[in-house]
């Protein structure tokens, strides 16, 4: 589960941090808001094609960092084949920092790894249903 996300300097956000615990969570607003922002990254922690335009203007960086707790026993028997498990109290933080100059950098636990270890751990992590998702 996700259990909170911090997002600095991507689009319109500067910086914001949300945290997931306390049941279900909606996002509500006028366009231009920055609810598809917040989706979008999500999107980057699971390893979706980052772009140095996502950086807010007059930035240098671009950073998405979360938090994942309740892992079931099929997730973490899935990420210990790429090699990744939780932290002592079952805790996996996922982090991706984008650069002014194009390069990304994916860490799990601090430690990095490749974008395309990302996609694939993500796949046990999270889903994400658009609204015109079947």
């Amino acid at each position: 589960m996700l259990q909170s996300i911090h997002i600095e300097n991507i689009a319109i956000i500067k910086q914001i941090d949300i945290d997931f615990s306390g049941g279900f969570t909606a996002f509500t607003g006028e366009t231009g808001a920055g609810k598809s922002i917040i989706v979008d990254s999500i999107g980057l922690l699971c390893g979706h094609r980052a772009s140095k335009d996502l950086i807010r203007n007059g930035e240098d960086y671009a950073l998405v960092d979360a938090v994942f707790s309740s892992l079931s026993e099929d997730s973490v028997s899935k990420l210990a084949e790429s090699g990744i498990a939780p932290d002592e109290d079952g805790c996996l933080y996922v982090s991706r920092r984008i650069t002014a100059d194009g390069k990304s950098v994916c860490r799990v636990n601090s430690r990095q790894i490749s974008p395309s270890v990302l996609i694939d751990i993500s796949a046990f992590l999270i889903n994400i249903h658009g609204q015109h998702d079947n």
